[in-house]
Formats: structure tokens, C-alpha cells, sequence
């Protein structure tokens, strides 16, 4: 079965939307699904660092820190500039879930 523990499924139908058919919910437990959920579990889950993972998270943020001060410094103030920030906000963030998720 590709949803793991049966007490996951309970939890699921708990918190679904009002509307959320039969169908839909059948189709989920048949696994026809884009994404698994073991993966979407493992999405949604807190994953603690462990090792040297928060130090690493640390360094991204540190090197992304700089990158910023430096497109500060670089660009005039404008749409395009704060688009780049939040681009680089999410470089960051997916950065660290790449390694909080896969290892």
C-alpha cells in the first residue's frame, strides 16, 4: 500500500475539505497519484538536523547573505530587484530542504 500506516489514512480523512469524494479519496488509496505519499509525507514532516546539517544551513544562509548585500549594493531599488530577493530568498530555503529532506 504507497500510504505506509492506516492511521495516516485516518488522519488524512479528518482534515479533508468538505467535498473531498469518495472517488478522490479512492483513487489516493489505489496510489494514482502524481506524487506519492511517502513523498509528500516526508514534504510535510519537521525533519530535525542531525550531524552537520545545521552548520551547513548556516553556510547557505551566510553565502546567500552576501550574494544580497552584494545585489543590493549593485541594483536600484525596483520591482526587478525585489523579485531577485525573494528569488534568493527561495534559492535559500530550497537549498536547505534539499538536505533536510534527503538525508
Amino acid at each position: 500500500m504507497p500510504w505506509g500506516d492506516i492511521r495516516d489514512f485516518y488522519l488524512l480523512a479528518r482534515v479533508l475539505p468538505r467535498g473531498f469524494f469518495y472517488f478522490d479519496i479512492h483513487k489516493m488509496w489505489k496510489g494514482n497519484l502524481t506524487m506519492d505519499y511517502l513523498e509528500l509525507k516526508n514534504r510535510f514532516t519537521y525533519h530535525p538536523p542531525k550531524d552537520d546539517q545545521a552548520e551547513r544551513y548556516e553556510k547557505i544562509r551566510a553565502g546567500a547573505l552576501g550574494f544580497a548585500i552584494f545585489l543590493n549594493a549593485m541594483c536600484p531599488d525596483s520591482r526587478e530587484k525585489s523579485v531577485a530577493m525573494t528569488h534568493l530568498d527561495q534559492v535559500v530555503f530550497f537549498a536547505n530542504a534539499a538536505i533536510a529532506r534527503n538525508e
